[in-house]
């Protein structure tokens, strides 16, 4: 692989690898789930995006501007979820089924990927898998929020009573944890047809900075829905030394290994990378010169 646009810290060969890894992995049925691993500040946010962009086609060698980054690309869905912006929900579930709403958007609002999509998974996307997540969306707010998240946000196909008669979903108030096992079980349903035409990637950033409990739940959630979607890859980027104290905190000292082990099959732990000088040293003369202003008066400096 050619140096990555921007890579300060040689990260390619990091790239190459996880990027051949998870083709491999996507050629399997079973579900995986790995984390990378650091301390803040060595670029695991910097490391998976440019692996997302990868996988989704683009020459991560090139800079690139925002509208060039649309591609025609439907091997995998991604969803980037960063759980550290969306720790203000009681329940992790809601925000990941709006993570996973807004990516489809996303990526099937994109006229040319529109184009390229099978017309029968079209169909099916429009008329059950989107819906069906959207009343579950709309199911689960209702209880948690006591508003309708969905109602709130409409457009076109995501008029409630649309979402009620295509899904199907049948309510059960009476019981609020056989309701969230119904909504798994459905979200689960949605995805495992998603999966039949892009293989999904579901990637959570940010969860070591979460509250202990938002982060313990958060892993939880996706073990219960992904671990049951075949054909899915969960990647984990975290700082595994903070993420165990917020699971010592809430089960204990020494309980945190044995519990991550149920949710990651494997680790990559990030080293601390490689400056290069001559570059580290372009970079502080062109940060300096921004600086460099001969309209300030001496006075003011």
């Amino acid at each position: 692989m050619n140096r990555i646009y921007g890579d300060r810290l040689h990260r390619e060969e990091y790239v190459e690898k996880i990027v051949e890894l998870i083709k491999l992995r996507s050629k399997s049925k079973v579900s995986t789930s790995f984390s990378i691993e650091a301390p803040w500040g060595r670029g695991k946010t910097w490391l998976i995006e440019k692996i997302e962009a990868s996988l989704e086609g683009l020459d991560i060698t090139k800079k690139y501007e925002a509208e060039e980054c649309d591609k025609e690309n439907n091997n995998y869905f991604i969803v980037h979820y960063n759980a550290w912006e969306r720790d203000y929900y009681s329940e992790p579930l809601l925000a990941i089924i709006l993570a996973i709403i807004n990516a489809i958007n996303n990526k099937f609002s994109v006229k040319n990927t529109l184009d390229a999509v099978k017309e029968e998974f079209l169909r099916e996307l429009r008329q059950q898998i989107l819906p069906s997540l959207l009343a579950v969306a709309s199911h689960v707010s209702k209880q948690l929020l006591h508003f309708d998240i969905v109602e709130l946000g409409k457009r076109g196909i995501n008029k409630y009573k649309e979402i009620k008669e295509k899904s199907k979903l049948k309510l059960n108030t009476s019981n609020p944890y056989f309701d969230l096992e119904e909504d798994i079980g459905q979200i689960i349903s949605a995805l495992n047809k998603l999966s039949e035409y892009s293989y999904i990637i579901f990637v959570v950033d940010e969860l070591d900075r979460c509250i202990p409990t938002f982060a313990i739940k958060t892993l939880e959630r996706l073990h219960h829905l992904f671990d049951r979607v075949e054909k899915s890859i969960t990647i984990l980027t975290i700082n595994r030394s903070q993420l165990i104290r917020s699971i010592n905190h809430t089960y204990g000292e020494g309980s945190a290994d044995n519990y991550l082990s149920k949710f990651i099959d494997f680790r990559i732990d990030l080293n601390e990378g490689n400056t290069d000088n001559d570059a580290v040293n372009s970079y502080l003369q062109e940060f300096a010169t921004r600086f460099q202003d001969s309209s300030i008066d001496d006075k003011d400096k």
